[in-house]
């Protein structure tokens, strides 16, 4: 894979928000676009603008194309066919021949619904596609578009989505915590279909690992195991620690009033491609659904309704694995120092009154694993004065991290 320019189209959704900030640390000269610009890092460009995607090629010569954008509401789909194709289909047409004319590498991201569910076991990269509805099989056109017009192209299928923290997630892993943070007691959950669930980030790792191979062709890209969204609402509770909610099971009619549109009975996936390149590194989904939730949604752990005290027990008695680090740039410029508050697989939390963005990459030196009171009394200062953030990072290597998510803290979770 030869450096150079990477161009991203619908970077502003869940997973361009873990896609953008690990290609950014790895590429030097990074356009990300989006039709809805919700972040300072995104261009305003709609893929059904083939002026808009014509000149942006012309103008920006990009050697990779991630082609994220696009139309993922099942239901809307079902209803508005035409602009699912547009979106879906047509789009992607365009930039596949762009793609070829400019010389790009095109990665194309799919969809395990592009399988009917109808298979007893795991569907693999040679299983036939036959969709059942609308949005699948325009997915499904979208990727014979692009393996036709462009012979530098990556198919890469991914299942049920979590990633995005609070400002992007929009799937159900989110509706089960929005639920629970709102205080239900009862939460029901679909039973009778099967899928495998996509850490985002972990996606976005791997991607990079799949790109540097020049293996064009279909791949799957899923978290290994499988269940039921029974399953992973069943896991999400365990992990916040809420055995006071009741899960009950459901079959799927029982939301077809809001999700009518047809679903596979399994979207069960093998990343079979993937291991025979020797690149498979995509964790148990239960591994990344914790670390998902410890990294985005901590305030939900012990419940959002538990007693105070019992959260301050909790946070002290993880405080007292902090780390002194010192920040710095590329450069070797010192930045800052601070502590770290929690510390997981894909990423570290830290309590910083830096002024870091979304994408930059920084250095982290540790120290000695003990916490001088000095740094002690001056972190939780600027904590009570509202100035301190809490940061999420992802490793790159060397004690290289780029910073994936920046938010407000609970002055209540910290100080006792």
């Amino acid at each position: 894979m030869e450096a150079g320019k990477v161009f991203i189209t619908g970077a502003g959704g869940m997973l361009g928000n873990a896609i953008y900030p690990y290609f950014a640390a790895m590429f030097n000269d990074v356009l990300a676009s989006d039709k809805d610009v919700n972040e300072d890092w995104l261009v305003k460009l709609d893929v059904r603008d083939d002026v808009g995607i014509s000149n942006t090629f012309k103008e920006y010569r990009p050697s990779i194309v991630l082609h994220l954008a696009a139309e993922t509401n099942l239901e809307f789909c079902e209803t508005h066919p035409d602009v699912a194709i547009a979106t879906n289909v047509d789009a992607t047409e365009t930039i596949a021949k762009l793609s070829k004319e400019y010389g790009s590498t095109l990665i194309y991201i799919s969809t395990a619904g592009v399988f009917d569910g109808t298979k007893k076991g795991l569907y693999t990269e040679e299983d036939n596609p036959n969709p059942i509805m609308v949005y699948g099989q325009t997915k499904y056109d979208g990727e014979l578009k692009a393996l036709k017009y462009c012979p530098k192209t990556y198919v890469v299928r991914a299942g049920w989505m979590m990633g995005g923290g609070r400002n992007k997630e929009k799937k159900f892993i989110y509706k089960i915590l929005q639920q629970i943070a709102a205080g239900k007691k009862t939460i029901y959950a679909v039973d009778n279909r099967w899928g495998t669930p996509t850490y985002t980030y972990d996606f976005a790792m791997n991607l990079f690992k799949l790109l540097k191979t020049e293996k064009y062709g279909t791949y799957h890209m899923v978290c290994e195991g499988d269940g039921t969204r029974y399953d992973v609402a069943k896991e999400i509770l365990h992990i916040c620690n809420r055995d006071d909610i009741t899960l009950t099971p459901v079959e799927s009619d029982y939301f077809k009033d809001d999700y009518f549109a047809p679903r596979p009975v399994s979207e069960m996936m093998y990343n079979k491609n993937l291991r025979e390149l020797g690149i498979h590194n995509m964790r148990p989904w239960k591994e990344s659904l914790n670390d998902y939730i410890h990294n985005y949604f901590f305030d939900h752990i012990y419940c959002s309704d538990a007693d105070r005290k019992e959260r301050r027990k909790h946070i002290r008695k993880s405080s007292k694995e902090v780390l002194v680090f010192t920040l710095k740039d590329n450069s070797g410029y010192t930045e800052f120092s601070g502590v770290i508050i929690d510390k997981s697989v894909s990423g570290i939390g830290i309590l910083t009154s830096a002024e870091l963005k979304i994408g930059q990459v920084i250095k982290l030196d540790q120290g000695n694993g003990t916490l001088p009171k000095k740094i002690s009394e001056m972190a939780l200062d600027e904590l009570r004065n509202g100035k301190s953030k809490k940061v999420g990072m992802e490793s790159l290597l060397n004690n290289y991290f780029c910073v994936t998510n920046i938010a407000s803290c609970d002055t209540s979770d910290f100080i006792a």
